[in-house]
């Protein structure tokens, strides 16, 4: 929601999600390429509620990387709620940077069982 994405970045964007498995950012260059391919994200809000999928395969990230992919992340916040629903994944040759923001993963909120 809202903000300006190009092809080289993006900036004072929002992505919500309450279901499952659903990423927010991915950045990668061809499988193909070892030519590294940079993007840069200002102000990202992210707040994820609902479980992952797979960690290792990065399902349900908010960050995900892969090839010879570097992307930045500055000033951006970042609120994630659910079992295996992780901050970042970085595969292959990738890097992240992430630069003066904020990040909180939790697992499902659970309400106390009533006393018998």
């Amino acid at each position: 929601m809202g903000g300006r994405v190009t092809d080289n970045g993006a900036r004072d964007i929002s992505i919500a999600s309450v279901g499952p498995k659903f990423n927010g950012i991915v950045v990668q260059n061809s499988a193909t390429s070892a030519k590294p391919f940079s993007y840069i994200v200002n102000n990202l809000n992210v707040n994820f509620r609902g479980n992952g999928g797979n960690d290792f395969s990065g399902y349900g990230s908010a960050l995900m990387t892969d090839g010879y992919a570097a992307l930045t992340i500055n000033k951006s916040r970042f609120i994630l709620d659910g079992v295996v629903r992780n901050a970042a994944t970085i595969k292959g040759h990738s890097t992240l940077t992430i630069n003066d923001s904020y990040i909180e993963t939790s697992s499902p909120r659970c309400r106390p069982s009533p006393r018998a």
